[in-house]
């Protein structure tokens, strides 16, 4: 666009850009793929992602950036053209919304479900591998909260938010150490339990006399001993 194409007075450019009224139509399809497109995309990146928002409400944000960003900046772009695309964004966020209320199936599709990390203490590998989250990540959350081997936990859900919910093992149970094994210090100073022993991958109990080949929950072939409350 030239300098001189640029002037105050210019009412429909300012209001419609330099495409017709009509393309208003256009635009209003063009928005719903777009949505489209980026419920999948937020969704694909996990929940950790879009931590504390629904997918939805993320792909919202992204695009509001997006739209906002282009009738601020580009001359050819018109204000009524953008804030038709915001209006259109906010109906089809609330009519998700409204739909995945009475329909547990899409409301699934759309926000993902709650998933099991830790069960009784031991890791659900195949839970992690599918949210993206890697052991280093989910060990360094539980140091912060204070545990120091897994057997502490009895639940740790993932919400669809992409929180994380605990809920603490009222007798704690032998278990996999959380501590980093560079710190061999503080793994020292734990109270190892000889007759218990746990996978070095998902952090199943077994009798340490009887312990097997591999982990019949993981088939890792690594075991440790298994850490206890200090007594």
């Amino acid at each position: 666009m030239k300098k001189d194409d640029i002037k105050l007075s210019d009412i429909q450019r300012i209001l419609l850009g330099d495409a017709p009224a009509s393309f208003l139509l256009e635009v209003f399809f063009r928005t719903i793929i777009a949505y489209v497109v980026m419920i999948i995309i937020v969704r694909l990146l996990g929940k950790r992602m879009s931590s504390k928002m629904t997918p939805t409400e993320m792909a919202v944000l992204l695009m509001f950036g997006a739209i906002v960003s282009g009738i601020m900046q580009i001359p050819d772009r018109g204000v009524l053209e953008g804030s038709f695309v915001l209006v259109v964004v906010l109906i089809i966020q609330r009519l998700l919304t409204l739909y995945s209320v009475k329909n547990k199936k899409a409301e699934d599709i759309l926000f993902g479900k709650m998933e099991i990390l830790i069960k009784e203490g031991v890791l659900q590998v195949e839970k992690l591998a599918a949210e993206t989250i890697s052991r280093h990540q989910l060990f360094a959350l539980l140091r912060s909260k204070g545990y120091e081997h897994l057997g502490e936990i009895k639940r740790l859900y993932m919400e669809t938010s992409g929180n994380f919910s605990f809920f603490k093992a009222k007798e704690p149970l032998p278990g996999l150490s959380v501590f980093p094994e560079d710190d061999s210090a503080l793994m020292q100073g734990q109270q190892k339990d000889d007759t218990m022993s746990v996978c070095l991958t998902c952090g199943k109990r077994f009798e340490t006399k009887k312990l097997p080949a591999q982990c019949d929950h993981c088939n890792s072939k690594a075991f440790t001993k298994a850490v206890k409350k200090k007594s």
